[in-house]
């Protein structure tokens, strides 16, 4: 089992959701938040859709600064609002 993390749809090859699930990945994180702003919700939905196709389980991450309690706070809301618009399985913070 596995997850397929990716940054922008456009990297992704034609019929990626099949052939992963046919590869026994179970699911697909997709990039939903980028610091304390959602990022590329119309790519994120797609992505879903063609996962949902699939039969894999939703993942979603962000790029979080975290520099102060302040924006953590302010990042953390974003990430929990974007997580729960597309149900996401998982959230992963890739901090910087």
């Amino acid at each position: 089992m596995g997850v397929i993390t990716n940054w922008r749809e456009k990297y992704l090859p034609p019929n990626w959701a099949p052939t992963a699930k046919a590869g026994g990945f179970h699911a697909v994180s997709t990039k939903i938040v980028d610091g304390a702003s959602t990022f590329h919700p119309d790519e994120a939905a797609r992505v879903f859709a063609k996962a949902d196709a699939a039969g894999l389980r939703r993942h979603g991450w962000g790029w979080h600064n975290l520099r102060d309690d302040g924006e953590a706070m302010l990042e953390a809301q974003r990430a929990s609002q974007e997580a729960k618009r597309y149900g996401v399985d998982a959230y992963w913070v890739n901090a910087e």
